[in-house]
């Protein structure tokens, strides 16, 4: 493998160029970040269980922070649920600028 990178001959996926030995798999071990792609379904198993309904979208929103480019589909508008407006509060809460603070917020 060196012998035809060296001469041109072959080259690693950009991903793959792009992150590996770097902290985001050295120190984070995010290796999915050498995934070109990946693709989730917004329709939990349990229709009852609201957790895992959101943790399709926190996947989504992970995997797509580090690059990954991420299909999905929208069988979860089956379950009918409605989005309300948030109650007036005076609380503030501030995200961490990183990867994981925005992904915690959704």
């Amino acid at each position: 493998m060196y012998d035809k990178i060296f001469n041109f001959k072959f080259l690693p996926p950009g991903r793959g160029l792009w992150a590996m030995g770097t902290p985001i798999t050295e120190d984070k071990h995010l290796y999915a970040a050498l995934n070109n792609c990946a693709f989730v379904s917004t329709l939990p198993k349990n229709k009852n269980d609201i957790e895992k309904f959101i943790d399709s979208f926190i996947f989504l929103m992970d995997s797509a922070m580090i690059g990954v480019g991420v299909g999905f589909d929208t069988k979860g508008s089956q379950l009918g649920l409605r989005i309300n407006r948030p109650l007036e509060s005076t609380q503030t809460y501030a995200i961490p600028d990183t990867r994981e603070g925005w992904v915690s917020s959704l």
